[in-house]
């Protein structure tokens, strides 16, 4: 509940992550690399959840990783009516921060991170959707579309460009 609580008040008021720390150490960056990759294919694990609190625990305390959240990228979530809508959330985090993190000639810009967490939120829906297939949700389905089809990038950036507000808007 928490976790659903915090990320809908930052997708609604827009945030950076609060900075407190120092560069990741390789260490981390492998951490959270290998956490991002792991949650995408197995959101349901039993390590799931521990992995999920020390990623947001670790990016609340970076002051190098900056994750733009906007509202319309991401629709419908977060909402209560859609199915795993904070782990959906937070992977789209983790996915951005991962990308900033092992690109970082794209730290600091808004659609190759946008980009990011949306191909790791929509990898991690395709997997629960194999165990869940309830949790079918059309906005998710097109996304995934434009991904196989390889037009996700010219589909989302008009979107990106004109909703996203943040420090690199």
């Amino acid at each position: 509940m928490r976790l659903i609580f915090m990320l809908s008040v930052v997708l609604f008021t827009g945030f950076t992550v609060p900075a407190t720390a120092a560069s990741p150490t390789d260490a981390e960056l492998a951490r959270v690399v290998a956490y991002t990759t792991f949650l995408e294919s197995h959101p349901f694990d039993d390590k799931a959840p521990a992995m999920r609190a020390w990623l947001l625990d670790w990016e609340d305390k970076r002051k190098d990783i900056i994750d733009v959240v906007c509202a319309e990228v991401l629709a419908p979530i977060p909402s209560n009516d859609v199915a795993y809508s904070g782990e959906l959330l937070a992977q789209f985090i983790f996915g951005s921060a991962a990308n900033q993190l092992t690109n970082p000639k794209e730290k600091g810009k808004l659609v190759p991170n946008q980009l990011a967490g949306m191909r790791s939120l929509l990898k991690a829906y395709a997997t629960i959707l194999q165990s869940k297939p309830n949790a079918r949700n059309p906005r998710f389905d097109e996304l995934s579309r434009q991904e196989a089809n390889g037009t996700l990038e010219s589909f989302l950036t008009p979107v990106i460009t004109a909703s996203c507000k943040g420090p690199y808007s």
